[in-house]
């Protein structure tokens, strides 16, 4: 157990309240003041006690130790809320805001930026609230996370009460959310590095070179290019004095942080994606502090970010899923005629195109609610196969696509393939030319900034590029950005994960929801966390591949959440629900039958279009990084 407690945070963490002071106060239930005082730390019974309570409080078997909490200020904080400016709520819908009213508010809080030494300079968390609908009715606070590393989840809470309060609690749909929005605040924030927060501002040292398609050019040459660009992305933030404290586990002491400054005695949590990650991180390191949990669509917690790998599963989901919807659409858009055809689309594809369509297709595939733009990538990968494959002139290839019928019947999705299509036509002429721009900087350097701190990899680029090479014969649809990984060059990893069986042993029970077929967080994954979490349960949601789930919209779902937050009921350790299977992709057979699923139907909410309104704009934040 000691190795648990050495490490940065040491001197810090010993002090915490919820860890010494806490479990003084619950031994106290059990034994009186002048008892525990006696045992002193000659009790070894005491000593044990503390060390399986506080765990991470830095016990050694010194028994109780009275310093002050270094966090104590931040922790008693008064927030000062006040009405989210313009800036504040931009690319909410205008009628979510105005609907919430004087409940949705905003504020900034300071935390440490070094936890380790918390009096060395603050930086600041975004936060936006929603108050709870019933105020007579509150019980606390639920904290959101969208995922990422680098998601910015400021607006996901007021955007997840926005739709509660659409929700026509008499239809069914939804009713969980809105039973939850009546009776606790929800509250957005943005992670260290991003958003409202102190920002984490990285700059390339050089320009980046261009690399071909990574699975059809590994050559020695093009894979240099890759591991050159790398370098880059490390050495952009390896001198900024922030990146030391971009990371999963000061994100989660800054939650802890704000669960305080809120006044609640526990954190209640839905994270999605990484965010399951964060949630598990937390209730391993204030597994006192931890109330309820929901981990919607969880990574393996073990294995490190750079090694869980998306590109079999998307592969699968392609093959399996995709590909038989797209066969039941060749009436109504312009794609090959068999499923052999079909799922040939991207691998015959050029490679000069396959890296843009690689970036079309992840940003829409996970979502089930996506599926029809899905349609329309397939759409603009054909177009540009058949248009480039007399190789044109440049010109002659826009107008080519220009000419092209995407969508016969339908004109205003004929137009959206056509603007995604004809947004190769810089790709082509750079591949007809040879001349190649550099590619463009980017602009999110929280994801690999956490992605490269949390946990060590291999530094060996052999052992990425046979990786890489393993990986693009089995799934030829992905991309090999196990390559492009500044993770290689990043630097020694002082980081230290707390062990989930601390969770286990100590938080109370935390709620899983899983989707069978999700590519992003594959579901092997998601079972290997929930072994390691005796106590929790999984909802799997059979023949369903969305990512990130609640709100469902089913009974199944959504009303066994919320018994979960509002009681603390927890469902059966294995629950299965039944998925929205697409047409043409045969059910699970161990689900129940699609044709008893009862979706959320046009009734379920009292303002159908801004509904669905705040449930794109919640698709966005929720949108894969990689």
């Amino acid at each position: 157990m000691k190795a648990i407690f050495t490490g940065q945070y040491f001197r810090a963490f010993v002090a915490m309240p919820g860890t010494i002071g806490a479990l003084r106060s619950r031994i106290a239930r059990r034994m009186s003041d002048s008892q525990i005082d006696a045992a002193g730390t000659a009790a070894s019974s005491v000593a044990a006690c503390l060390c399986a309570a506080a765990l991470l409080a830095g016990c050694d078997g010194g028994g109780v130790s009275g310093q002050a909490d270094p966090l104590a200020a931040y922790k008693t904080q008064q927030i000062a809320w006040a009405p989210c400016n313009a800036e504040q709520i931009e690319d909410m819908p205008t009628l979510t805001v105005s609907a919430l009213g004087t409940d949705l508010s905003c504020a900034q809080i300071r935390v440490p930026m070094d936890y380790a030494h918390p009096t060395a300079g603050d930086i600041s968390i975004g936060v936006m609230r929603v108050a709870a609908a019933a105020p007579k009715e509150r019980v606390g606070a639920i904290l959101f996370n969208p995922g990422g590393p680098g998601g910015d989840g400021y607006q996901f809470g007021a955007l997840r009460a926005g739709l509660a309060r659409l929700v026509n609690p008499a239809s069914g749909g939804y009713r969980g959310l809105y039973d939850m929005s009546r009776k606790f605040d929800f509250v957005g924030f943005s992670p260290r590095g991003v958003g409202r927060s102190t920002q984490l501002i990285c700059s390339l040292p050089a320009p980046l070179e261009h690399v071909d398609w990574l699975p059809n050019n590994l050559s020695p040459q093009n894979v240099d290019r890759a591991l050159y660009n790398a370098r880059l992305y490390a050495d952009a933030c390896r001198n900024v004095p922030l990146a030391p404290f971009i990371n999963t586990d000061a994100t989660a002491r800054d939650m802890d942080v704000l669960r305080a400054a809120l006044g609640d005695t526990r954190l209640n949590y839905i994270g999605y994606s990484y965010g399951t990650l964060l949630g598990a991180w937390y209730a391993s390191l204030f597994p006192q502090q931890t109330g309820r949990i929901l981990l919607d669509s969880s990574v393996d917690y073990d294995m490190p970010l750079p090694l869980q790998s998306q590109a079999v599963a998307q592969q699968q989901l392609y093959d399996d899923t995709i590909s038989l919807y797209a066969l039941t659409k060749v009436d109504h858009v312009a794609l090959p005629n068999t499923l052999a055809g079909i799922r040939s689309l991207f691998t015959d594809a050029p490679d000069w195109s396959r890296s843009y369509l690689s970036e079309k297709l992840y940003s829409v595939m996970p979502y089930h609610g996506a599926v029809d733009e899905t349609i329309v990538v397939m759409a603009a990968a054909y177009a540009i196969t058949q248009a480039s494959a007399s190789h044109p002139t440049p010109d002659a290839y826009a107008a080519a696509l220009a000419n092209h019928i995407y969508f016969p019947n339908d004109p205003e999705w004929n137009q959206m393939a056509l603007k995604l299509a004809l947004g190769s036509t810089g790709e082509y002429a750079e591949a007809v030319t040879g001349v190649y721009a550099s590619p463009a900087a980017p602009t999110d350097w929280v994801n690999p900034t956490v992605r490269c701190s949390d946990a060590p990899v291999s530094s060996n680029p052999a052992y990425w590029v046979n990786r890489a090479t393993v990986i693009a014969r089995e799934a030829p649809i992905a991309d090999s950005s196990d390559i492009d990984n500044p993770c290689i060059y990043w630097g020694p990893v002082t980081l230290t994960k707390p062990a989930l069986s601390v969770a286990a042993k100590s938080a109370p029970p935390i709620l899983m929801l899983q989707s069978e077929n999700d590519m992003l967080t594959p579901l092997a994954g998601a079972q290997t966390t929930l072994a390691a979490l005796p106590s929790a349960s999984m909802i799997l949601v059979n023949g369903e591949y969305s990512h990130g789930l609640f709100p469902y919209g089913t009974a199944c779902v959504d009303s066994t959440v919320a018994s979960y937050f509002l009681t603390g009921a927890m469902p059966p350790r294995n629950t299965v629900c039944a998925g929205n299977v697409l047409p043409g992709v045969a059910a699970n057979s161990s689900a129940t039958s699609a044709a008893a699923l009862r979706r959320a139907s046009s009734d379920a909410f009292t303002d159908p279009q801004q509904a669905q309104d705040i449930i794109e704009r919640t698709r966005e934040l929720l949108r894969p990084r990689r």
